[in-house]
Formats: structure tokens, sequence, C-alpha cells
């Protein structure tokens, strides 16, 4: 899963801005015109399409800042420290 990769933290600001805008959209589709069966009606078209277009602005923004990856260690320092352990075996080796 691309969310492993993630911090907990980040994990958390991407979910909570995701059900934000999942549970709107359940919201706006199911419940209200259950309700009120002009939904959104000539008054509301303007309010429900600002709220939509706020809604996805602000997913797209926390997957731009949210979905950023830990910086890794660089390749080259793993194989030091082996070579390391390596030369170091091979001294003892040599001293018996």
């Amino acid at each position: 899963m691309l969310l492993a990769g993630l911090s907990t933290g980040n994990t958390i600001g991407l979910s909570v801005v995701a059900a934000l805008f999942v549970g709107f959209a359940l919201v706006s589709s199911f419940v209200v015109p259950r309700r009120v069966p002009d939904f959104p009606g000539e008054k509301g078209i303007g309010v429900f399409a600002i709220v939509c277009v706020v809604l996805f602005a602000a997913q797209l923004t926390a997957v731009i800042v949210f979905g950023v990856e830990k910086d890794e260690k660089p390749a080259h320092a793993a194989p030091a420290q082996a070579h390391a352990a390596t030369r170091a075996l091979s001294a003892q080796r040599v001293g018996k």
C-alpha cells in the first residue's frame, strides 16, 4: 500500500481530508436529496459548486503537502559499513 511509506502524521492528514470529501459527497448525494427533492435547486447551486471546488482543492493540496515520503539514507553508506566490517573480520583472521 502506498500509504505505508508515509509518516503517521501525513497518513492521518490525508485520511482526514479524504474522509471530509467522501463524507460530503455521500451526504450531498444520498441524505440531502431525500429531505429536499429540489436539491441543490436554483438558490443553492452556487454554494454547492463552491463547496465542491473548495473540497477538491483541499484534497489536491493535502496530497501535495502530506504525500511526501521520508528521506532515505544515501545508498553509498551501507556498502561502506559492510566494507569496514569485512576489513575488521580480515584483520582478526590475520592476527590469529
